[in-house]
């Protein structure tokens, strides 16, 4: 074999080499960045979650409560609450863009405050 034949068949090793490594690298980072929208979009839920939660105990503590906003770490969900006597509880949690909404009736059975019905709206 030449020396310029050596070269060439060098290069070539090469740039297969280059472009494995290339792909396995896009690969990666494809995959972390749909392992980071997974976590969002889970973070998202369990504010949503939260979000209930709080509602039902401020309600309890304050029957006339209408609105108000919840902040977590890195996202806020949004409380709409209507109705008197059936209150109908709207959520709208936010992180980082994912959003979550969900839907709640809740009423008042032996005075106690209870969840009717809870809806994910999509």
């Amino acid at each position: 074999m030449k020396a310029g034949h050596t070269l060439i068949l060098m290069l070539v090793f090469v740039a297969i080499f280059l472009v494995i490594t290339t792909s396995v690298i896009v690969a990666g980072i494809n995959s972390m960045q749909s392992v980071g929208h997974l976590s969002s979009g889970q973070s998202a839920t369990l504010l949503s979650e939260s979000a209930v939660e709080e509602a039902m105990l401020r309600l309890l503590r304050d029957p006339s409560l209408t609105n108000f906003t919840l902040t977590i770490a890195d996202g806020t969900a949004t409380i709409n609450i209507t109705g008197a006597e059936s209150k109908t509880i709207d959520i709208t949690a936010d992180v980082a863009g994912y959003v979550r909404k969900k839907r709640i009736v809740a009423g008042y059975a032996n005075g106690v405050l209870q969840i009717i019905s809870q809806n994910q709206i999509p």
